[in-house]
């Protein structure tokens, strides 16, 4: 469960790092994933 956790975590800041502007539609599926 922790391995699942780490990779939203991971996407969810690697998203804001990279675009901080991005929409959050493009992180919904990221974190559905």
């Amino acid at each position: 469960m922790q391995e699942a956790k780490e990779e939203m975590g991971a996407c969810d800041t690697n998203r804001e790092i990279e675009m901080p502007m991005q929409p959050a539609a493009d992180t919904e599926p990221c974190v559905g994933a």
